[in-house]
This record gives C-alpha cells, structure tokens and sequence, in this order.
C-alpha cells in the first residue's frame, strides 16, 4: 500500500490482524498517532510508515 496518497489516520483495528507480517504504508499521506492497538498484531515483523505526517510516540512493543 505504499505510494498510494491513503490520507487519514492508521485505525486502533489494525491490532487485531493477528496474522499480519508486513505493513508496508510508507509515503502517503497518513496523520496522527501510531495507535498503541497495534501491539495486538502479534506476527507483525516488519513496519514501515516513512514519509507521512505521522505524530508522537511509537509503541513500545513495536519499537524493539
């Protein structure tokens, strides 16, 4: 989903895709926080979010 021009916000239900591995949203046009429900998406490895307007503090369970 990169390159896209998805606007918005990242919504709090991404953390319940249990069996998401890669989220690739990088260079869009996405707003606000990285919603801490993304913790639940526990086979998540790999996030990219560059190149958006994105705002405050990364999960802590994602940021290891």
């Amino acid at each position: 989903m990169s390159t896209n021009n998805i606007s918005g916000s990242i919504l709090v239900g991404i953390g319940e895709l249990k069996s998401l591995y890669i989220v690739d949203l990088s260079d869009n046009k996405l707003n606000g926080n990285i919603p801490s429900e993304i913790e639940g998406a526990i086979s998540l490895s790999e996030l990219k979010l560059q190149k958006n307007f994105l705002s405050g503090r990364i999960p802590s369970q994602i940021e290891k």
